[in-house]
């Protein structure tokens, strides 16, 4: 449990925000999210390491923001870049806030408010919990008994950059933060805890690890599992079930959304 007294607290109830210009040829692009929690917020980082969660030294991101519970900092979250054309596409990376000031809908708060500010917001691996968070505050929606479908759009990592291809294509192609290759969807597994992505021509062909003749950026994609989901939702022993990575479970997912197909064109209108 954090100490009160080291909480920052801000009496307008606004969090600090660091970022950086992407205009500026002279800003450097990503800031390094473990430096700033070191330097200014170490009761977070404390926190953090109680719960075992950590991040490498090597992650960054082009935007910091604390996350403000009516005057107090009881968390952060952080965004990377989207599209290296047009800096108002953003990605959530990472959201984290101390336990005992959790069940406050934080989360919906700041995607509700960076989208204020001119930005289009989609959400990184998330974990059961957020989808929750955001079904709670009204921006997902759960249809048949397991699949959710979220106005905040889901990126699936599909492919991450070594640092040789980073410096790269950074350097060939002045592209500021080459993450990674995702795919983005609406529709999430809660049986699974996973992003779905339905494959590109319309058909219910799945994406196979073990079969070379299938394709990831193509075909039906169900996202890894996180560490979060597997240790409070036994994800390993729910995807045993005979259908992941099948024809088989994507023809599931195609039935409920042509069952409930004008219910959620109204829920995303």
């Amino acid at each position: 449990m954090v100490n009160k007294k080291d909480i920052i607290i801000r009496s307008n109830g606004e969090g600090r925000i660091f970022k950086i210009d992407p205009n500026n040829p002279e800003s450097k692009y990503s800031l390094p999210i473990n430096s700033i929690l070191k330097q200014h917020y170490k009761y977070i980082l404390n926190s953090m390491n109680k719960e075992n969660l950590t991040l490498s030294d090597d992650e960054e991101c082009m935007i910091f923001k604390e996350i403000v519970l009516i005057d107090k900092v009881v968390g952060f979250s952080t965004y990377k870049g989207a599209d290296a054309n047009n800096h108002n596409a953003l990605i959530l990376q990472y959201i984290y806030v101390i336990p005992e000031y959790r069940g406050n809908n934080l989360l919906v708060k700041d995607i509700i408010d960076t989208i204020s500010l001119g930005s289009y917001v989609s959400i990184e691996s998330p974990t059961r919990f957020m989808v929750e968070s955001l079904i709670n505050g009204g921006l997902a929606s759960i249809f048949g008994d397991r699949f959710v479908i979220s106005k905040i759009p889901f990126a699936a990592p599909i492919h991450n950059f070594t640092i040789k291809e980073k410096e790269y294509l950074k350097k060939e192609y002045n592209i500021p933060d080459p993450t990674g290759i995702n795919r983005e969807s609406s529709l999430y597994d809660l049986k699974y805890c996973a992003i779905v992505c339905p494959a590109f021509d319309g058909s219910n062909t799945a994406y196979n690890p073990e079969d070379d003749t299938t394709n990831s950026l193509e075909d039906g994609y169900v996202s890894d599992i996180l560490g979060v989901d597997e240790k409070y939702f036994d994800v390993s022993e729910n995807r045993n079930d005979g259908e992941l990575y099948s024809n088989k479970y994507f023809k599931r997912v195609s039935g409920v959304i042509k069952k409930y197909n004008d219910d959620i064109d109204e829920f995303l209108s």
